[in-house]
Order: structure tokens, then sequence, then C-alpha cells
């Protein structure tokens, strides 16, 4: 697991702003960690899929893992955002 660094409050809030990523996001932490499930699940195309993981990923807020030709997605628990707990607050989507 990357090692994380605590994130201001703005940072997290602006990185759950945007609906389609606070979706996928909350799908990602269900479980859900391939992106043609969530392709299927959201119906939301696939740039559009990677490009939110890709931000989440780079974010420290999920873990990317390459498993032959896919790459599995999955929420990183030890996300440290300064104790908000945010991350693992339940959301209406």
């Amino acid at each position: 697991m990357p090692s994380c660094t605590p994130k201001k409050c703005s940072q997290c809030f602006a990185l759950l702003a945007d609906e389609t990523r606070l979706k996928i996001f909350s799908k990602v932490r269900a479980g859900i960690n391939q992106v043609k499930l969530l392709e299927k699940e959201l119906a939301v195309s696939q740039p559009t899929i990677s490009h939110h993981l890709a931000m989440l990923s780079s974010a420290g807020v999920v873990i990317a893992s390459k498993q032959g030709r896919e790459t599995k997605y999955q929420y990183n628990p030890q996300f440290a955002c300064n104790g908000c707990n945010i991350f693992n607050l339940e959301f209406r989507v």
C-alpha cells in the first residue's frame, strides 16, 4: 500500500465534489473493482471511469493493482485525511 500523507478537508471535499466520481468511489468501496463492472453499473463510458479512478488513485483513496491484463481497484482504508474520516461515511448518490 502506498504511504499516505494527511490531506486537508478541502482536498477531500474537492475529490468527492464530482457526482460521477462520488458514485464510482461508492461502488469501489462497496467492492465493485473492475472498470467494465463499473461501466455496467453506472452507465458511464470506460474513458470517464478510468479518468475518475486515476484521480482517486493518485490521491491515494483507491489502490490500483494489475492482475493480468486488467487493473482492479480497491478502497484504501489507510487513506489519511486529517481525521475527518469522510471517506468512511455513507453517501446518498
